[in-house]
């Protein structure tokens, strides 16, 4: 079991709450979804299911495109599916709009306040964005988004208790028991570290483009 399936066998615990933000979002026949940062596609898959509508998938780790392209193989959902090798720092490429956004863990990559600025070119008129970051700074977060013009349809709130019983229990679990390469092992290590350290939690943030 690679570095990645490791991560990926413990992180469909969390989806439940990506479903949940998906249902906060009103129904749309055949939505275009732009998942921003997509990884191996633990989510994107998600997000085929909860709906009938085509996703663009991108990021720029090529072997997790890899294996998200053959889990959607195996699947037969290759027909609902664009993956493409795309940096968040270079969308403009994409040429088109998109119903929803969908954005879990990336934003860091270009900044809050830039990424909720700039993919609004990216949205289609009310079109939604959902972003999926740290918990931190909260209040200063909620400010941005007003200020660039969306309207808030929800919160969610996954606590660092969450986090430590769906996700990282499971996942120390797992590297008692696994063999990984020595530099693997020590990444995965400093992550649980430095998550204990922190007490890290997050937040989705579902939002409509109003302007």
């Amino acid at each position: 079991m690679s570095h990645q399936e490791i991560r990926d066998s413990v992180r469909i615990n969390l989806l439940e709450f990506a479903r949940t933000a998906f249902k906060m979002l009103p129904p749309m026949d055949n939505p275009s979804i732009l998942d921003i940062g997509c990884g191996s596609g633990i989510q994107t898959i998600e997000l085929a299911k909860m709906c009938n509508g085509h996703i663009t998938a991108i990021d720029i780790d090529v072997p997790a495109l890899a294996l998200l392209q053959r889990k959607i193989k195996e699947q037969g959902l290759s027909h609902r599916f664009s993956i493409m090798k795309v940096s968040m720092l270079n969308l403009h490429g994409l040429g088109k709009t998109y119903d929803i956004i969908w954005a879990e863990g990336s934003i860091y990559a270009v900044g809050f306040e830039n990424g909720i600025r700039d993919w609004k070119q990216l949205l289609t008129k009310d079109g939604f964005l959902v972003v999926h970051d740290e918990n931190d700074r909260v209040e200063a977060k909620l400010q941005i988004i007003k200020k660039h013009g969306y309207k808030i349809l929800g919160q969610i709130d996954v606590q660092h208790e969450e986090w430590e019983e769906r996700y990282y229990k499971p996942l120390l679990s797992i590297l008692a028991n696994k063999k990984l390469p020595e530099s693997e092992f020590r990444e995965l290590r400093k992550e649980i570290d430095t998550f204990k350290r922190t007490k890290m939690g997050s937040i989705f943030f579902i939002l409509q483009n109003k302007s």
